[in-house]
């Protein structure tokens, strides 16, 4: 996730300050989406993980033009 926010940053600079939320959530896109001996996430840790992208998810469709529907 943090290779598409660098990109982002490179067309829109108000992505920068969500680097953080990129980093955090990273893990998630590999770690815990294949069955390994990694451990899955504490259910707080999980929570938090959602609500930073859910507010992430946000912010990007408030970038994009009115009248785009997904």
């Amino acid at each position: 996730m943090t290779e598409l926010l660098e990109l982002g940053v490179t067309v829109e600079p108000a992505f920068e300050p969500w680097r953080w939320v990129a980093e955090e959530l990273t893990p998630y896109a590999v770690q815990f989406r294949y069955p390994t001996d990694v451990l899955e996430p504490e259910q707080s840790e999980a929570e938090a993980a959602l609500e930073h992208a859910q507010s992430f998810t946000e912010f990007i469709l408030g970038l994009l033009p009115e009248g785009v529907k997904f």
